[in-house]
């Protein structure tokens, strides 16, 4: 029996020799490529730190963060923790709601309605606020447009509030970015209400006869899309797109009507023709990757919070999943920091590409060759292959977002032709350079977009989308993605088109 015991405790001891040598040589390895690629990406001249990436914010005077209409959306005050350090807590859920009480689009009473309500439906948006409680004296009238500008009416300062901010130059919000990925940004989800809120008013001023006051609001709109998308994080680049979409569709709906003059072309187009996000992009990229960085150290060094902050929901790191912790503390720290060097890697191999690409090119050719990278079951890859997708699913967005803007350019360039010579052009390149300073290069595969225009004055304009494939501006089924990225014509029944975003 003693001899069986002997070879039981042998046998135990040389396994957990061989899994603390396994646990040895696998955490050295993981630690050597997590400082082989630190190494890589200062010899790059990346950043490494918020610091690094983020320059000064711009004097109080010059942003539009610091205007009166946001004051207090980003404070913080100092709490005493239960061990007696003191840790920042937010305090600007007041200023939030200041902000939400003045622009958030009024629920329906009827909680099945669908929200958001699109924004051609103006009948419905127009029952909204009649029904609202902080909207008063809503008439119904057989204009519901009309409606609508007389509930906005009370909006009038706020309104005036935000034309007044975004005349400054620049726009940086004070953002605790060193927290990282508990950085808040309730900065975001304002921006998108205001935006929203003067889609509607855009469309109800185009619907009243009023197009110079319609193209201001899509050009405040395109200011809020900007300032969500200067953020250094792939969150605010979806909101600059999602601003943008709603921009294009109000846009769309106009040219639908014939609503636009000459004059709303020209100053539509010269508010997207200078639009090229790819450096915000590229910050953003560099910001995500800063912050996938802090979850992996994060992993590694303080399972407890990471269980207490994700598995529970919220920021509770005193009582945590406990399977959670231990599953992070029996993994070698070494696979996380695998992980780690691969997902900086592959972003930062899409910030290269995105640099050396000409303007141009589209953001998921950029990411093609990167697609399959680390499509492995190795432990090296498992969050890797978690976290990927959505940002690869996120930079491709972006292509929709560019193409849109695109889009918006040429049709102001061929109604400005149209207006001037009583004609459309008969290819793209007449455009140039009376309409258009350089020939309208589709960013999916960098030849010029498809058009061609009929002898009744209509015309088809569209990208080859995504699968780069010109499928003679043919869409998929409505629950598919389309096969090309089309500018919808003029076709009775067609007005509640909503832009992808």
């Amino acid at each position: 029996m003693k001899t069986l015991i002997r070879r039981f405790l042998f046998g135990l001891a040389t396994l957990l020799t061989l899994i603390a040598l396994v646990f040895a040589i696998e955490n050295w390895r993981g630690a050597s490529a997590w400082v082989a690629e630190q190494a890589r990406l200062r010899a790059r001249h990346e950043p490494l730190t918020w610091k690094e990436l983020l320059p000064p914010l711009p004097p109080a005077t010059e942003n539009a963060a610091e205007a009166p209409l946001f004051q207090g959306l980003l404070d913080y005050v100092s709490v005493p923790e239960k061990n007696g350090k003191m840790r920042l807590r937010w305090n600007g859920s007041a200023a939030e709601s200041r902000l939400a009480q003045l622009f958030n689009l009024p629920e329906p009473k009827n909680p099945a309605a669908p929200t958001p309500t699109p924004i051609g439906d103006l009948a419905r948006v127009a029952d909204r606020f009649r029904q609202a409680t902080n909207y008063s004296g809503v008439p119904k009238t057989e204009s519901p447009a009309r409606d609508i500008l007389v509930a906005l009416e009370s909006r009038k300062e706020a309104f005036d509030q935000v034309q007044e901010a975004f005349r400054r130059p620049h726009c940086r919000f004070p953002i605790r970015f060193e927290d990282n990925f508990n950085a808040l940004l309730p900065h975001l989800s304002r921006i998108r209400a205001v935006a929203d809120l003067l889609a509607i008013r855009s469309e109800a001023r185009l619907q009243t006869g009023d197009p110079a006051g319609a193209v201001d609001d899509l050009l405040l709109m395109r200011r809020l899309a900007d300032a969500a998308g200067s953020d250094p994080v792939l969150i605010g680049a979806l909101v600059r797109i999602a601003i943008h979409a709603r921009t294009t569709t109000v846009f769309w709906r106009g040219w639908q009507t014939n609503a636009w003059r000459a004059e709303d072309y020209h100053r539509i187009q010269d508010a997207c023709i200078t639009d090229d996000p790819r450096a915000d992009m590229i910050t953003a990229l560099r910001g995500e990757r800063l912050f996938g960085s802090a979850l992996m150290d994060l992993l590694i060094t303080d399972p407890q919070r990471y269980a207490g902050i994700f598995d529970n929901g919220a920021s509770d790191p005193e009582n945590p999943v406990q399977s959670t912790v231990w599953a992070l503390r029996l993994t070698p720290s070494g696979w996380l920091r695998q992980n780690q060097a691969r997902l900086s890697r592959h972003i930062d191999s899409i910030v290269q590409t995105l640099q050396e690409r000409p303007k141009g090119i589209g953001y998921s050719l950029a990411i093609e060759p990167f697609r399959m990278q680390g499509k492995t079951n190795s432990p090296y890859n498992v969050l890797f292959n978690l976290l990927v997708p959505a940002l690869n699913n996120a930079v491709e967005r972006a292509d929709r977002g560019a193409v849109n803007g695109l889009l918006i350019t040429t049709v102001c360039a061929l109604e400005r032709h149209r207006a001037a010579l009583g004609r459309l052009p008969t290819r793209l390149e007449e455009l140039v350079p009376a309409y258009l300073p350089a020939l309208p290069l589709d960013p999916m595969d960098g030849k010029l977009l498809r058009y061609d225009a009929s002898p009744d004055g209509s015309f088809r304009l569209y990208s080859v989308g995504v699968n780069r494939r010109d499928d003679q501006g043919a869409g998929g089924k409505p629950q598919s993605p389309p096969l090309d990225w089309a500018w919808p014509p003029r076709v009775a029944g067609n007005d509640h088109h909503q832009f992808a975003r």
